[in-house]
């Protein structure tokens, strides 16, 4: 019995939206099914595909909001690999960078690429930390693409190329693969070997890598939960079901997955098999045209429908343009409110960032109150907190998700200067006012040397980030306003920050208030008087 490879991959994600929002509008996969983990319902299970989800695109996450990190180890999939065309890689590299994602290996300009077996490859890792990879195969072109991001098509990825497997010792791993699952051992180099099926389909690599020193996976956000092979059908299933039994594994039962049907397994080397049904597929119960639009449940629970919902955390599945048009409007990344000027001849606009916990209406009576008939753009924060708004995760008070403030800072720069454009805001009249969490974005963006706008009155604001090196800040102006009482800023690190800035070259006056973190009516007289 042999197997055309793989079907899917399921990985934990940490916050839903954002989960959605990198592999629809970075990577330009298709959202082919919102449904919930079937034996944990009080939490979604999404599917991320090609224009069908045809067996060998189909990337999978259980997202878990407030999830914590997991760690890369032996007994998991520790590398998650998709085809693309020939001499994609380079615009890849652009468009990853662009979208503030970490590239842990790119082509350099004049250098070539790194290769694996002879195939370019470029790594790089989603939000969560999960590594993935993007290689060139010269069969991609002539696969399925989803054609509806705004991935242009000559560089869309084409299903998996394949997985890593790290395990202490191949012998056990190998062995499951060559003997029962139909693999033939391809190729090796170092402490990697290859497996492959020979099939004409995405997904029939499967690489193993020995590390006897490797520290065991943990199971958290960024890891992979499964791989799961290829059955033809129900009856090719029985069969490997069958031959797993013999070969002394212990195998689940069959399980009905609506979308096709699973058994698992675990392996001598630690990772967790699934092998899962081409049939019925994502149309089972929805049209092709709409797949991913609407939550779907499987009949038995259906009848907990209002209560599931319930507990779901909202989430908005963001539209783009056909490919090889024009790119998406990074305006249309923010829920916001513009408030034009209403005082005549009264060019000036603030930008008004809110804490955790707030909205895009929060600070807007701030505004009125410290520049009266000023224009007002107030986005909304994006990351969903335990019901409450932010600009960027968190681990914990006071200690932030660096990889996620680095994108998400990038990211709210993007929208600002969008904005300035859509709204012909001048810049040089425009001041960022952030409170709390939104002082500390604003300050982000400062510390990056990417705001779009030269002035800022940072409340309640800590150190970010430290930047090596410092940015030119001497055209910038700051009024800090940080309170001595503050349970969640120390004096210290609102006085590390004020440093901070005026070391990269800023204007900076930093005022300290007899208040704790709250907004005060001495917070607006002082914002109104230094503006």
């Amino acid at each position: 019995m042999k197997t055309t490879g793989i079907h899917h991959v399921t990985a934990i994600a940490s916050d839903p939206q954002r989960n959605l929002d990198f592999y629809t509008q970075v990577l330009g996969l298709r959202f082919v099914k919102r449904t919930v983990n079937f034996d944990d319902p009080a939490s979604y299970h999404f599917y991320f595909a090609d224009e069908c989800g045809s067996p060998g695109t189909i990337l999978t996450f259980f997202p878990w909001p407030g999830a914590k990190r997991g760690r890369q180890g032996a007994g998991s999939v520790t590398a998650t690999a998709f085809r693309v065309p020939a001499g994609s890689l380079a615009a890849w590299a652009d468009r990853l960078r662009h979208h503030g994602v970490r590239v842990l290996s790119a082509p350099a300009a004049g250098s070539p690429a790194e290769s694996r077996f002879g195939a370019p490859i470029l790594r790089f890792e989603d939000h969560d930390g999960m590594p993935l990879e993007l290689i060139e195969s010269p069969d991609a072109a002539n696969s399925r693409a989803w054609h509806g991001a705004d991935v242009p098509a000559a560089i869309a990825i084409r299903g998996f190329h394949s997985v890593t497997l790290t395990v202490n010792e191949l012998a056990h791993t190998a062995d499951l693969l060559t003997s029962v699952l139909g693999y033939r051992r391809a190729d090796s180099a170092g402490a990697r070997t290859r497996f492959t099926t020979d099939a004409a389909a995405p997904g029939v690599v499967i690489d193993v890598l020995e590390d006897p020193a490797a520290p065991e996976s943990v199971l958290g956000a960024g890891v992979v939960h499964h791989v799961a092979i290829r059955a033809r059908d129900e009856a090719d299933q029985r069969e490997w079901l069958e031959a797993l039994r013999r070969a002394r594994f212990a195998a689940t039962d069959v399980r009905d997955r609506t979308y096709f049907r699973s058994i698992y397994f675990r392996e001598r080397g630690g990772v967790l098999f699934e092998i899962a049904t081409d049939n019925p597929g994502f149309t089972a119960d929805e049209p092709l045209d709409s797949l991913g639009h609407a939550l779907k449940l499987p009949p038995g629970l259906e009848r907990h429908r209002a209560k599931i919902e319930q507990h779901l955390p909202p989430i908005t599945l963001r539209s783009a343009p056909a490919a090889d048009t024009a790119p998406p409007s990074d305006l249309a990344a923010y829920t916001h409110r513009f408030i034009p000027a209403s005082a005549p001849g009264a060019p000036r606009t603030l930008v008004l960032l809110h804490g955790t916990g707030g909205s895009e209406d929060d600070l807007l009576p701030l505004g009125k109150r410290v520049a009266p008939g000023a224009a007002l753009l107030s986005p909304r924060g994006d990351v969903n907190e335990n019901g409450q708004l932010r600009f960027f995760k968190r681990l914990r008070e006071g200690v932030f998700d660096q990889d996620d403030l680095r994108i998400r800072t990038r990211a709210l720069s993007r929208w600002i200067a969008a904005a300035i454009d859509a709204y012909r805001i001048d810049p040089a009249l425009a001041t960022m006012v952030g409170f709390s969490n939104g002082a500390n974005i604003a300050a982000a963006m400062l510390l990056a040397g990417v705001a779009p706008i030269g002035r800022a009155i940072l409340i309640r604001a800590m150190v970010p980030f430290t930047p090596d090196p410092l940015p030119d800040l001497s055209a910038v102006n700051v009024l800090m306003l940080s309170g001595r009482d503050d349970p969640i800023v120390p004096s210290a690190n609102s006085e590390r920050l004020a440093d901070l800035l005026r070391r990269a070259g800023a204007t900076v006056d930093h005022q300290v208030l007899d208040a704790a973190h709250n907004l005060t009516a001495r917070d607006l007289t002082l914002a109104a008087q230094w503006l």
